[in-house]
């Protein structure tokens, strides 16, 4: 499926990516509407979940 080095590049691309995610959610204010938090959290998920597949 993917190479050794494009794993690598993927594993740190999502690893970033999640970072940045986590970061920035903690700054969400509540006035954000319910979809819209519910859609963080799954993104969340989503990252996770890649990046343990990825590895």
């Amino acid at each position: 499926m993917f190479s050794n080095d494009e794993r690598e590049f993927l594993k740190e691309l999502v690893k970033r990516e999640l970072e940045h995610f986590r970061k920035d959610e903690k700054t969400a204010g509540m006035d954000s509407a319910l979809k819209f938090l519910k859609a963080e959290h799954e993104y969340g998920h989503f990252l996770e979940n890649l990046l343990a597949k990825i590895k």
